[in-house]
């Protein structure tokens, strides 16, 4: 048991710090590592404990993120409310359906997710915003219903989604979208935990208590290298961890 709980909170701390990094919920990044590492530690969990466990892990992630941003950018409310009632309605429903999936639906929806978003973040911008600019409140609208549903389903958080699409389709700059990515991110995981409250009791929750104990000092941590790294090499460092796990569940799942 010692040794299952410190993989887990070595994922806590290293998801969390990479959360904060990058404006993402850091489930994208445990939801691999756990599966591919957990027999080590004696663990033996099927992709819905996991997804479940993820969320809450997304949960709290984004409280804390989105508080040690707060400190230091200035949030743009409007945004946020936009963005965070559209990706939360879309995470409920996904937390909802994603129960009645087959395990495999799951990993290649996950996959198919990783590599579009790495995609993305490669997407050369010629001339980022410096101020927030005026965008489609519809395209926001579809775009983060569509994204939360999608985070919903594999149980990652909304800004690991929605951080590119802010920035590639809304103009909005990168480190705005990353403060108001880690907000989606907290609403959508509470969202998607409010969506698996009925298959609760297959979900062994002890184990979430390492996977949150790391979070804080991982999200003081990743704020501080966020403040202090250009936007473009944010984008990039955003791009080469989506991508690595994108080709290692390739690896794993041929």
């Amino acid at each position: 048991m010692a040794a299952s709980w410190l993989f887990l909170l070595t994922c806590s701390l290293s998801g969390a710090f990479l959360s904060s990094l990058l404006g993402i919920g850091g489930a994208i990044f445990i939801i691999p590592i756990i599966m591919f590492f957990q027999k080590s530690v004696n663990l033996d969990l099927g992709i819905h404990q996991i997804s479940a466990l993820a969320t809450l892990f997304v949960f709290v992630a984004g409280v804390i993120g989105f508080w040690a941003h707060g400190r230091h950018y200035k949030i743009e409310k409007r945004l946020v409310l936009i963005t965070g009632s559209c990706a939360s309605i879309g995470a409920l429903a996904g937390g909802v359906v994603q129960f009645y999936l087959p395990h495999n639906v799951i990993l290649i929806t996950f996959v198919a997710l990783l590599f579009l978003i790495a995609g993305l973040m490669l997407w050369p911008i010629k001339n980022e915003n410096k101020e927030m600019p005026e965008y489609s409140l519809s395209k926001a609208v579809f775009g983060c219903v569509t994204g939360g549903f999608l985070a919903g389903i594999v149980g990652i958080g909304g800004g690991t989604i929605l951080v590119p699409f802010m920035i590639v389709f809304l103009g909005i700059p990168t480190r705005p979208a990353i403060s108001t990515g880690l907000a989606l991110v907290m609403l959508a995981g509470l969202f998607g935990l409010i969506g698996r409250m009925g298959h609760a009791s297959t979900v062994p929750w002890t184990l979430g208590i390492p996977l949150v104990l790391g979070i804080l000092p991982g999200s003081l941590l990743g704020t501080y290298t966020n403040r202090r790294m250009p936007t473009a090499v944010l984008r990039k460092s955003f791009a080469v961890l989506i991508l690595f796990l994108a080709v290692q569940q390739v690896v794993r799942f041929f």
